[in-house]
């Protein structure tokens, strides 16, 4: 199901108009009313707010209610705190980590150089 169907389901479901949706998301209706025929898509704020009115997630308003779930990639530079906050879903969260650099120590550390050399 295409985002717009998405919306009018929803909208549908729930007997809200056009109207109020739109004014909760600081556009006319004419411009909800064409994210509803797949015209055009809502921003991500204006998605967040939808999702909010609906009391759900943004992947359960997107996608459903279905297994599948997002994937989040960040671009961390060395000394950047990351926050990764994951609610509304029971199940523990699959995390891995996987450095698009790998950080030599430094060391130089003569008597492990030794330890490995070929006499």
């Amino acid at each position: 199901m295409r985002l717009g169907e998405r919306l009018r389901t929803l909208r549908k479901e729930r007997n809200f108009n056009a109207e109020l949706l739109a004014s909760a998301c600081g556009v006319k209706a004419g411009a909800y009313r064409r994210w509803e025929r797949n015209e055009t898509e809502p921003s991500v704020s204006q998605a967040i707010e939808l999702a909010r009115i609906y009391q759900m997630t943004i992947d359960q308003m997107l996608f459903g209610d279905g297994e599948g779930g997002s994937i989040v990639s960040v671009d961390v530079e060395p000394g950047q705190e990351v926050t990764i906050r994951i609610s509304g879903n029971s199940a523990q969260p699959k995390v891995s980590y996987q450095p698009a650099v790998k950080l030599d120590s430094g060391e130089s550390n003569p008597v492990a150089q030794d330890k490995w050399a070929i006499k």
